[in-house]
């Protein structure tokens, strides 16, 4: 999981939030505060992580956008249903096996939109918007993401923060908890990943291997952090990569402000 300090100020679109700012959270957590590894979220952190079910069974994680849509990956649609119906959204959650007020609030979805020109997340485009059949309510552990401009590239080597209910090692178990660490943009995935295209995805991990995604974190969020205004923005969608933390195989995430325009068209859409 990822965390990005911005050196410039840049402007952010801000989603619906309904009175409250996008992209802001009541557990404190800065880039500075930066982490060994990966470690549990704490309370009221990343209120706009939500993990996606079908069927009842947990498959991709995903990120709250405005009050009634989510991000995620293409991959965590094609090849499942094509039936709305068997997907449900959790927000709010902290903690998958927990009850009460950190097991989350979940809805049902609407409809879900998967970019046309998908084929397979080697070849970008790996990005989809669910519609919700209602929109969230903002509170404490549930808020809106702020989107970030088109086309904006964010500078190499800067720190961003992931976040998942992925595993939490190649091959291991399901945390149930969420999670969260710091990770950079880097310049190697080209060298690695013979389809990247650095115009529409983004890489990112560590050198030295070790921290990262996993299966379960796919679809979810890779942030930064606006420096001025101190909220946080979608930069990437988690993609793919080969295995988990491994040494010069860092994570491949779909490039959010490259397809600002498709997204704006699919949730206009969707309102409709």
């Amino acid at each position: 999981m990822l965390f990005l300090i911005i050196i410039l100020l840049i402007p952010v679109i801000n989603a619906q939030g309904r009175g409250r700012a996008c992209g802001t959270m009541q557990s404190h957590f800065a880039l500075r505060d930066r982490i060994v590894g990966g470690e549990l979220a704490s309370d009221y952190a990343w209120p706009w992580q939500v993990y996606i079910s079908l069927n009842g069974q947990f498959i991709c994680g995903g990120t709250l956008i405005t009050r009634e849509h989510i991000t995620t990956g293409a991959h965590c649609i094609v090849g499942q249903s094509n039936d709305p119906n068997d997907y449900t959204v959790t927000v709010g959650a902290h903690n998958q096996a927990r009850q009460g007020y950190y097991a989350g609030t979940t809805y049902r979805v609407a409809s879900v939109y998967v970019h046309e020109n998908y084929v397979s997340a080697e070849y970008g485009y790996d990005i989809a918007i669910m519609h919700l059949g209602r929109a969230v309510d903002i509170s404490d552990t549930v808020n809106v993401i702020c989107l970030p401009p088109a086309n904006y590239n964010v500078p190499m080597y800067e720190p961003v923060a992931i976040t998942g209910f992925g595993l939490t090692s190649e091959g291991g178990s399901l945390p149930y908890t969420l999670q969260q660490a710091v990770i950079q943009l880097l310049p190697t995935c080209s060298s690695v990943y013979g389809g990247y295209n650095s115009r529409t995805q983004l890489c990112a991990g560590i050198q030295g291997g070790g921290r990262d995604t996993c299966q379960g974190d796919s679809g979810g969020p890779l942030v930064y952090q606006a420096r001025k205004s101190d909220q946080w923005v979608l930069v990437g969608i988690t993609s793919y990569g080969a295995g988990c933390a491994r040494v010069n195989y860092p994570g491949i995430y779909t490039k959010v402000s490259a397809y600002i325009s498709w997204i704006q068209q699919v949730v206009a859409m969707a309102k409709k």
